[in-house]
C-alpha cells in the first residue's frame, strides 16, 4: 500500500466564494485539486472557448449593458474550427 499525506487550508468565504463553489461541483475533489495543482505547475490554462463564452454571457447579465460591436478578422491558413469559433465570437457582439 501506498503512504498518504495529508494536507489542509482554509478558505475566505467571500473572496474564495468560486473556488469553494468549483470545489462543491467537482464528483472527488482531492483529485480534482490534484488535476488543477499539476495543470498550474504544467502552466496549462485549461481555458476553452465555451468557457470564454460563458464569462462573457455572466458579465454581460452582471453588468446590463448592450454590447459592443468589433468586426472579426478571418484569415487564410487558419488553423481547422478557427472559422467556426470566429463566427461565435461575432454572435457575441462584442
Amino acid at each position: 500500500m501506498m503512504g498518504r499525506t495529508t494536507r489542509s487550508f482554509s478558505f475566505d468565504n467571500a473572496r474564495d466564494a468560486d473556488l469553494l463553489a468549483w470545489l462543491d461541483d467537482q464528483e472527488n475533489a482531492s483529485q480534482a485539486v490534484r488535476d488543477a495543482l499539476r495543470a498550474a505547475m504544467a502552466g496549462v490554462t485549461g481555458v476553452t472557448l465555451d468557457e470564454v463564452y460563458e464569462a462573457v454571457r455572466a458579465l454581460e447579465q452582471k453588468i446590463g449593458t448592450a454590447p459592443l460591436a468589433l468586426p472579426v478578422e478571418r484569415g487564410e491558413g487558419d488553423a481547422p474550427g478557427t472559422s467556426a469559433a470566429a463566427e461565435n465570437l461575432s454572435r457575441l457582439g462584442l
